[in-house]
C-alpha cells in the first residue's frame, strides 16, 4: 500500500477529488518553499488557536504553523513515505526573512494573524524571483536533500511533478483563451506569468541534478490548460480534468 507525501503545492492534492479517485494515505506539506523548510524555527512565536467562525481552515493554520516552527520535515520522516511527491508551485510566494528564519510569504500566512505578533515587526520581504530568493533556493536545495537522507528519507520514490503556469485557459462556454503574462499571486500582488515559468524551469532542473533516481512526472502539453470552471476558480495552475487523468495515469505506473 502506497503512503504518498506531497511537499509543496495543492495542485497534487487535488488530483484525486478532482477526478473522483480514491485518495492514497497521504501526507500534505503545503505553503512551504525549501529555503523555509530547512531555516531555523521563528523565534518568539505564540501559537494562535483553530478560529472556527472565521478566518483560514485548522488545515491552512496547520501548515502555515509547520512553516513557522520548521516542523514538517519531523512530521515527514514520521510517515515513513513509500513515495514523496515535490511540487514547486508553491515556490511563486514571496519569502520573509527575520532573524536566522526565513518564512514563506504565502496567502495563508498573511489571514493568520501571525504576522500582528510583535516578532513579525522585523522581518524583511524577499520578492520571490528576485536574486535574493534564487540564491536563498540554491543554498537550500541541497540542505534540503541532505536532510532528506539524513532522516533515511531518500529510500521512497522521490518524484517531481514538473507544473507549469498554463497560458491559456478553457472559459465556462468551453472556449480557449490566452491569458495575460502580468497576473497576480493574490490581489494586489503582482505576477509575471512567464518570469513564474523561467523560475519553476529552473528550480527543476536543480532539484533533478541533486536527487539520484529522481522520477519526473509532466502532463502532456495539450493539456496544459487553465479551467475557468476549476473547483477553486481560475487560475493558471488550475487545470482542466485531463491535466490531472494524464499526471494521475504516470502515478499510478509508480505505484501510487
Amino acid at each position: 500500500m502506497a503512503k504518498v507525501a506531497i511537499i509543496g503545492s495543492c495542485i497534487t492534492r487535488d488530483i484525486w477529488p478532482i477526478l473522483e479517485e480514491p485518495t492514497p494515505e497521504l501526507l500534505y506539506l503545503s505553503r512551504t518553499s525549501l529555503p523555509s523548510l530547512v531555516s531555523a524555527p521563528v523565534e518568539g512565536l505564540e501559537p494562535i488557536a483553530d478560529q472556527p467562525h472565521g478566518g483560514i481552515s485548522r488545515s491552512q493554520r496547520n501548515s502555515v504553523l509547520a512553516d513557522l516552527q520548521k516542523t514538517a520535515l519531523a512530521s515527514l520522516a514520521a510517515f515513513e513515505p513509500t513515495h514523496i511527491i515535490l511540487d514547486f508551485i508553491d515556490e511563486r510566494y514571496d519569502l520573509l526573512q527575520v532573524g536566522g528564519s526565513v518564512i514563506t510569504h504565502s496567502w495563508d500566512l498573511k489571514e493568520s494573524g501571525y504576522l500582528e505578533q510583535p516578532w513579525a515587526k522585523a522581518a524583511r520581504r524577499i520578492p520571490r524571483t528576485s536574486d535574493e530568493a534564487r540564491a536563498l533556493w540554491r543554498t537550500a536545495a541541497p540542505t534540503f536533500v541532505e536532510a532528506l537522507r539524513r532522516h533515511g528519507l531518500l529510500k521512497a520514490r522521490i518524484i517531481l511533478h514538473e507544473a507549469q503556469w498554463a497560458q491559456t485557459y478553457l472559459d465556462t462556454e468551453g472556449r480557449r483563451q490566452e491569458l495575460p503574462d502580468a497576473l497576480q499571486v493574490w490581489e494586489g500582488l503582482p505576477a509575471s506569468l512567464s518570469e513564474h515559468n523561467a523560475l519553476l524551469a529552473d528550480t527543476q532542473g536543480r532539484i533533478d541534478d541533486l536527487i539520484h533516481g529522481l522520477v519526473r512526472v509532466k502532463a502532456d502539453p495539450k493539456v496544459l490548460i487553465a479551467d475557468e470552471n476549476h473547483r477553486w476558480g481560475l487560475s493558471p495552475f488550475h487545470y482542466i480534468p485531463d491535466y490531472y487523468r494524464d499526471v494521475l495515469r504516470q502515478l499510478k505506473a509508480l505505484g501510487i
